[in-house]
Formats: structure tokens, sequence, C-alpha cells
């Protein structure tokens, strides 16, 4: 397919009614640009009461599309070629920041990448890219703030965060400390006129998430960059403004599912591996309920109405009726053959009826004595979101997990199989989870991120 089409492509850039220089930038291929290697699109927004932040911005945006390129044709995929591009940038911006004197100047970052059918994002900071996918928008990127790990450690929702006066407060930026955390979302795979925005703080700030839609929904690539800026000057936004929005055109073959068959984005499958897996489990039960229970019990019955001679009952024996309307859950009767005389006719039998078995195991709170779990501690730098089967089932990127388990607490390991996921909060990303239950409080049980958890040896405890 064709990764680049300049007309399908829209950039609008803004300094905003507040501000009186413009330090944001931004950056998108063009027609000599080597987009059969992936489409690249940049924004980069300078730290705001830094020093040099548009200087930083641009820097970003010259270092990354220049590293991403070179990496490209030396044979690098995508995802480490946006990380090590990015990483670069953010050496450069800081060595330059050393080089005037040690005053600090950074810059956030939003890239995106379209390639094969499948769109790769990347960030640092608060520089967001949102997806449209038909008539549903998505956010791809999480946000590096002070007020975002609030909500991840459960302190605020999600709506008192959005209007906190603490929004702002990156808490990492291109250019201030030698290491950074880039973040690469899992890649999403892309339909006929699927749109996506890449944006800095000035525009995301003021607008809605509704109102994002809206403006992005039924509009050319340059129309809705346009749009959106104006919008947000409008609604009176305190910092730079700039959009990028790029329509992915017509894809031979490729026309998006309804909504009701809809792969999740970010997912490969629609249907996830486990409830598959679940399916097909539940059918091979029924079989063997079918083939051990119902058909013997079946046979039983008739065997019992055709005979003609009437069975002499052992003594010791008694026949219990039993009345049910489900026959197909009672155990085949065991028959026992005794030997008589020749010159009689009858055969005695006994027809002793087992108390009926149980469809289902019992739940316990906890495993029987002869089986062993596996343990392990919340790592000690983290607090674990507890997730629900149908959080994970249904995932929401406005879900917010209502229990936490503290960093260093020992967990109980229901099942050591991982579960693969889209998270709960950013369903573009896709992680493996672990079923566990806390070891102090036997309440608290659901499923944690597999990378949360530090496993114990046998004798071990968690590190107070």
């Amino acid at each position: 397919m064709n990764n680049f089409m300049p007309d399908l492509v829209g950039a609008k850039s803004d300094k905003g009614p507040v501000r009186s220089a413009n330090e944001d930038a931004y950056w998108v291929s063009h027609t000599e640009t080597p987009t059969e290697l992936g489409a690249l699109y940049i924004v980069a927004d300078g730290v705001g009461g830094q020093e040099a932040g548009d200087v930083a911005a641009n820097k970003a945006t010259e270092i990354i599309s220049k590293a991403f390129y070179d990496h490209r044709q030396a044979g690098v995929e995508i995802e480490v070629a946006l990380e090590r591009a990015i990483r670069t940038a953010n050496q450069v911006i800081f060595d330059l920041s050393q080089t005037r004197g040690g005053g600090k100047m950074g810059c956030t970052v939003v890239t995106a990448v379209v390639h094969n059918g499948y769109l790769y994002v990347a960030h640092v900071g608060d520089a967001r890219a949102y997806f449209l996918m038909g008539d549903q928008l998505k956010r791809l990127t999480r946000d590096d703030t002070w007020v975002q790990k609030q909500v991840e450690a459960n302190v605020l929702t999600p709506q008192e965060a959005a209007n906190h006066e603490l929004r702002n407060v990156v808490t990492q930026v291109l250019g201030n400390k030698e290491e950074i955390e880039v973040h690469l979302t899992h890649p999403v795979e892309i339909y006929s006129n699927d749109v996506f925005l890449l944006c800095s703080d000035g525009l995301h700030d003021p607008l809605n998430f509704q109102e994002i839609h809206q403006l992005l929904h039924g509009k050319s690539a340059q129309a809705a960059a346009e749009d959106l800026v104006q919008a947000s000057i409008n609604a009176k936004t305190h910092d730079n403004v700039t959009a990028v929005v790029v329509n992915v055109g017509q894809i031979p073959g490729k026309v998006r599912p309804t909504a009701a068959a809809a792969p999740v984005a970010g997912s490969r499958s629609g249907i996830p591996l486990w409830v598959i897996a679940s399916l097909i489990v539940t059918v091979l039960v029924l079989l063997a309920i079918l083939f051990f229970y119902v058909l013997p019990a079946f046979n039983a019955r008739e065997d019992s109405a055709e005979a003609t001679t009437v069975p002499e009952v052992a003594p010791s024996a008694e026949v219990v009726p039993v009345e049910t309307d489900s026959p197909a859950l009672l155990p085949a009767p065991t028959d026992v053959v005794t030997a008589v005389p020749e010159a009689t006719a009858t055969v005695a039998a006994t027809a002793t009826l087992e108390p009926l078995p149980s469809a289902t195991l019992a739940a316990t709170d906890t495993p029987p004595p002869d089986i062993v779990l596996a343990r392990g501690c919340i790592r000690p730098d983290v607090f674990a979101f507890l997730w629900q089967d149908d959080q994970l089932a249904s995932c929401s990127d406005t879900a917010v997990a209502e229990t936490i388990i503290a960093a260093g607490q020992e967990v109980i390991i229901l099942d050591t199989t991982s579960r693969s996921a889209n998270e709960p909060g950013n369903c573009a990303v896709n992680s493996d989870f672990l079923n566990v239950q806390s070891a102090d409080d036997t309440t608290l049980q659901g499923w944690v991120l597999e990378s949360n958890i530090q496993l114990l040896s046998p004798g071990e405890s968690c590190s107070p």
C-alpha cells in the first residue's frame, strides 16, 4: 500500500492568544521523503518557563526526522528506529543546554509513522496522538504529567485531573536529563479513511474529547487542522497550539468493519485468544458430559424398559427412586451380575445409585492443602492497579481501577499463565496480566500487570 498521500496531510501551528512567540514545531513527510520506509510525522512543544523552548522543539523535529530515516535505511525496525531517534534528540538537546551555560531547555514530543497498514506512535511528555476510526475517537498516548500519576495512584479521578491547576506540570521532557523513558504504543491496524491527530497541549487542554471528535470528523485534513487550532484560540488557550492531521486514504481491500465487529485498536484480532480458548474448553467439557453421563444413562433406561425378566434384588441393596427433569445429569447405574444355578432364569442384580456429581467446582477462598501456589511481591516502586475480568474484556480508555495493592505487598498468584489484554485506561497498549490475590486480604483479587510483580522463591518473603 502507499504510505503517503500529500493531499491527505494537514498541519497548522499558532502562537495562540497569550504567548508572544511560538515555541511549538512540527515536521511532516513530503514528496522527497523516503516514505516507502514509513511516513513520519512529528509535533514538538517547547517547555514554557525554560530557556530556548523554541530551539529545543525545532532541534527535536530536525534530529528525529534525520535519525529515524538513517536507522530505517540501515534496516532497523520502525519501533526501534523511533525510540533511538527520540533518544538521540534528547541527548543532542541536553548537550546543547550544557554548552549554553547549563540552563534547562526542553520540549515534549509525539511522533507517528504509517507503514504497510499499521500506525506506530511514540512520545515523551504531554503532546498527544488521537485516532479516529469511523465514528470512534481514541486517544493513543498517556501523558507524562503529575496529575496522570495521581490518577494512576487512584488519588484523582480523570475528571478531577482534567481540571486540576497542576494539569500542565510534566514529569519528563526531552533535554532535561540524559535518561528518558520513550513510550511506544502497540501498532494500530489502519483501514480506509482512518484519521489520526498529533497535537500539543495548547490544543487538547482547552478542547474536550467530544469537541476534538467533532472537529476531526468529516473534513479534509487541512481543514480539520485549521479548525482545531482556531477552536483552541477561541477557547482562550494559554499556550501555543499545533495540529497535524493525516487521513490514511483508501486502502484496497481494507474497509473498517462495523462497530459490532470492529477489532479493538492496537490488537491484531477482534476476539482475544483467551476468549477463543475458553469457548473450546467449554465445548470439550460439554462433550465429556454427553459421552460419560448422558448416553450411558439413556442406554441403561432403555435396557430396563425392554427387560422381560424381573431381576431379583439383593437383600443388601436398596433401590431409591429419583425424580429429575434432567436425566442427563444422572450417572450410569452400576450393574453387578451374580452367578446362580442354571435351573433359575432370574439374574440377581444390584442397582445402586450414587450421589449426583456436581456440574461445577465449588469456589473456595483458599486452595486445597496439597496445592502450592506461586507467590510474589508488588514491585517496591509501583502501586499495582487491580483490574476485574469485565474491565479487561471490554477495555475503556477512561477506566479507573477501584482498588490498588501497595508497593512491597505480598500476593498469591492464582494462575501462573499470563493473560494478554489491552490495558484499561490506555487501550492501545497490549500487556500481560496475572490473576492474583492479596496475601493479607483475601477479598482483594483480580488482574495486575505481570511486570509489576517480582516472583518469590520458596521460603522468601517481601522486603519491608
